[in-house]
């Protein structure tokens, strides 16, 4: 049982820390479009 929490929370951080980026690239990603526009 501790060993699916534990994996549950490792899932958690990485989907997270995911997420987190992508946000980071789309919202860089619009910033280099207005740029160009």
């Amino acid at each position: 049982m501790r060993r699916i929490s534990l994996i549950l929370s490792l899932l958690f951080l990485i989907v997270t820390t995911l997420s987190c980026l992508l946000k980071n690239a789309l919202v860089a990603f619009f910033n280099l479009a207005r740029l160009r526009a």
